[in-house]
């Protein structure tokens, strides 16, 4: 009797235990998309005694089932990518010109061609080689102003510890007879809907280092003048046919009480998709399926933002902005916290 009491009782305890009751409250992706607001705002009062004020939107891809995929690299034109036109001209390759580059996408020039445009010929070049039917999502666009000359500027380091010169585009002084302008960005792709993730290049816990196998560039003036090329997946197997998503409280929860704790400071927005990660990494973070692959699409929520576990990154990275410009055009993909859509660990930075 008394055995069964105890097996009982451990019973229960499991069943009220956080993995239990995460289980129990997941969502599918339909009643996770009819629960969240399409904007999470709230004032939060962190231990410092400061109030942190949140107001950012959330993105959830607008599909019926949330799977994990197994893939395999499909193709890579990275060694023969896509280019044609003056090297000079497209990337202002010299020591004395250079492009202007704008980052807001509020002062955007009144270009020729607009980002769809650009993602529409980048197509139209894949299918020329037999690649059809890639669904390519645009990463960190920057416009390209006209070649100007350039100036000297000594980027220094948070800590002033490090500084060294480089050359920047000096607007006042535009290359004669050049008004022309562009486009540069990454690309990466969805896979049944879902966006895949584009990680940064920060060694992380355990060793896991981002897959670049999705990740592509671009670099276009014109139809003459251009650069650009991607990697794909192809999806050979379901590790899950349909996942359940932490619900948006759950979500929430996590990212206040970071806030509360006086480590993350503000957040530019939230949006769900998957982490390629190859089988080592899988592996290392303890997300690998027995069944074999190459490549698996983890369910992430991508909190673009800072937190203080990111100094490191600020103090080392080579900006010519403010530190708050550097997390909203964030080209490096480091100013983001990643997080498991299903269970809520956090993936990167995990301190």
């Amino acid at each position: 009797m008394r055995s069964r009491r105890l097996i009982a009782g451990i019973l229960a305890v499991l069943a009220l235990s956080p993995a239990a009751c995460a289980e129990e409250t997941r969502m599918n992706i339909r009643e996770l998309r009819a629960a969240m607001p399409e904007k999470w705002e709230c004032e939060i009062a962190a231990e410092s005694g400061e109030t942190v004020s949140v107001s950012v939107l959330v993105h959830i891809p607008d599909v019926e089932v949330f799977p994990v995929p197994l893939c395999e690299t499909w193709f890579d034109n990275s060694e023969t990518p896509f280019e044609a036109g003056d090297e000079k001209f497209l990337f202002g390759k010299a020591d004395n010109r250079a492009r202007i580059e704008i980052y807001d996408p509020a002062e955007f020039p009144e270009a020729g061609t607009n980002v769809e445009d650009v993602i529409t010929f980048f197509r139209q070049k894949l299918a020329g080689i037999g690649v059809e039917d890639i669904d390519l999502v645009p990463y960190s666009v920057i416009a390209l102003g006209r070649m100007c000359k350039t100036k000297p500027y000594r980027w220094q380091s948070e800590d002033g510890k490090t500084s060294f010169p480089i050359s920047v585009a000096d607007p006042e002084k535009p290359w004669k007879n050049d008004n022309s302008s562009g486009w540069d960005f990454d690309v990466s792709q969805r896979v049944g809907g879902i966006p895949v993730i584009l990680d940064g290049i920060t060694i992380y816990t355990d060793g896991y280092m981002p897959d670049y196998t999705t990740r592509g560039y671009v670099r276009y003036i014109d139809g003459e003048n251009y650069y650009m090329y991607t990697g794909g997946l192809r999806v050979t197997g379901m590790a899950q046919t349909d996942v359940g998503l932490l619900p948006p409280e759950k979500l929430f929860g996590i990212l206040e009480k970071r806030i509360r704790e006086g480590r993350l400071k503000w957040i530019v927005e939230i949006n769900l998709g998957y982490l390629c990660l190859n089988r080592t990494s899988a592996v290392l973070l303890g997300l690998a399926p027995e069944q074999e692959f190459e490549h698996i699409l983890v369910p992430v929520w991508q909190v673009r933002c800072y937190d203080t576990v990111m100094q490191d990154v600020w103090r080392n990275h080579c900006a010519i902005c403010s530190l708050e410009d550097d997390v909203l055009y964030d080209t490096t993909y480091e100013y983001h916290l990643l997080y498991d859509a299903r269970t809520g660990e956090q993936i990167n930075y995990q301190q």
